[in-house]
């Protein structure tokens, strides 16, 4: 079967395993928090999913982990969020910078709340599923495409970029063959951990019962309760944790 068949087959899957009630899902934070989820018949019984480490990917704890320092920082993101794009470019370098120092340890967390707003294609499930083949295959590049992942973010509404046009993201990022990847091998999660995201409660922290928009950013557990270009407050709460 030709990778884009698989790729058909698969995202069909994972979008009627998450068929989840996220029309209530908002691209903005603060947000008022969305209703509890029902799983559905599928979501009880879904395929076989990833499990384990692989690579980067943390696939039984939900996150592609970025360095290995003592302070934690979780990160909520949907790939075709302009605000987790604004937090990205304005806190993210403090970040990166962080985890190459040896100081944090980021853990990524790849939702898919917003495939609505993909004009039917799926866009933050193609996108966060691409994220996480690269964090599997080619850890080392994983911070380089997440940052071409929000540089280059299409806006909300449209189609979203291409699978070819990933694939260029890909390159840009320094990962050879990227046409090799098979980013929709992990679809499934990405709609599990969305799910799991929406309904709570969270593993990271006990201070929200559950991820009701996008950004969410949590220091060793505390949830920082500013907006997304609150840079200044964010690196404030940043050094006092």
């Amino acid at each position: 079967m030709s990778r884009s068949a698989r790729r058909s087959v698969r995202t069909v899957t994972a979008l009627a395993v998450g068929a989840l009630a996220l029309a209530a899902m908002t691209s903005c934070a603060p947000a008022a928090p969305a209703p509890a989820v029902t799983p559905t018949t599928a979501t009880s019984s879904p395929a076989v999913l990833p499990s384990g480490q692989k690579g980067a990917a943390h696939f039984d704890e939900g996150y592609l982990q970025l360095g290995d320092g003592p302070k934690t920082v979780d990160l909520y993101v949907d790939p075709i969020c302009p605000y987790c794009k604004k937090f990205e470019s304005l806190s993210g370098p403090l970040l990166f910078s962080a985890v190459e120092q040896g100081e944090a340890t980021l853990r990524l967390h790849p939702l898919a709340f917003l495939d609505r707003l993909s004009a039917g294609t799926a866009y933050s499930t193609r996108a966060a599923s691409y994220l996480t083949a690269v964090a599997v295959e080619h850890p080392d590049h994983l911070q380089a495409f997440f940052q071409q992942l929000f540089d280059q973010q299409p806006a909300e509404n449209t189609a979203g970029l291409s699978d070819a046009q990933l694939d260029d993201l890909a390159r840009a990022a320094g990962i050879p063959s990227p046409e090799d990847l098979d980013p929709n091998a992990y679809a499934g999660w990405i709609a599990q951990r969305t799910q799991l995201a929406a309904q709570g409660p969270l593993p990271t922290t006990t201070q929200i019962p559950r991820i009701s928009h996008v950004p969410v950013v949590m220091v060793d557990g505390d949830v920082f309760g500013g907006n997304s270009g609150d840079t200044a407050d964010f690196a404030a709460f940043y050094a006092s944790r």
